[in-house]
């Protein structure tokens, strides 16, 4: 079940992901033929990150299926690079977004918890006090009472 689910998320993600890879991909190869100096810097680190991805993800696949470690891995070329780091980076985006939202709201909702037990708190000290503050006044009373009673009962016997 949990790789039914994995698998989903994974197919929603990267279908979300699309328009953002294929838009960055489409940016690189039109604005980048300028050769402004942060776009090739923006470019260089896009490549870096595809790089990187495509080296680890061979490394872990290698490792997963006991394939030979010993071949090297083969850089890619510029516009595959390109289009790896985009798919990262927009992955990385979705993921986070998908990540972030529920713990927001988690952190929302035990926020509001927290509140609505220390209101709750709060009045339930409140009524202790008056529960107190009407027990006090109780005993006064009674003692009044008792005091009245005994008055009667010596006027009665006089």
């Amino acid at each position: 079940m949990a790789i039914l689910v994995f698998k989903v998320v994974t197919l929603v993600v990267r279908t979300i992901a699309k328009p953002l890879i294929s838009w960055v991909t489409y940016y690189n190869r039109l604005k980048l033929q300028e050769q402004k100096s942060n776009l090739v810097f923006l470019k260089n680190k896009i490549v870096w990150i595809g790089q990187a991805y495509n080296y680890y993800n061979i490394k872990i696949n290698r490792s997963l299926f006991r394939l030979s470690k010993s071949d090297p891995i083969k850089p890619l070329s510029e516009d595959k690079a390109i289009e790896k780091g985009a798919e990262f980076i927009s992955e990385f985006l979705v993921y986070s977004i998908l990540i972030t939202l529920p713990v927001l709201e988690w952190y929302r909702q035990a926020k509001i918890t927290k509140e609505a037990d220390y209101l709750k708190d709060q009045e339930l000290r409140r009524m202790t006090n008056d529960i107190l503050a009407l027990k006090e006044q109780n005993n006064q009373i009674k003692a009044k009472v008792e005091e009245l009673q005994m008055f009667i009962k010596e006027i009665n016997n006089k």
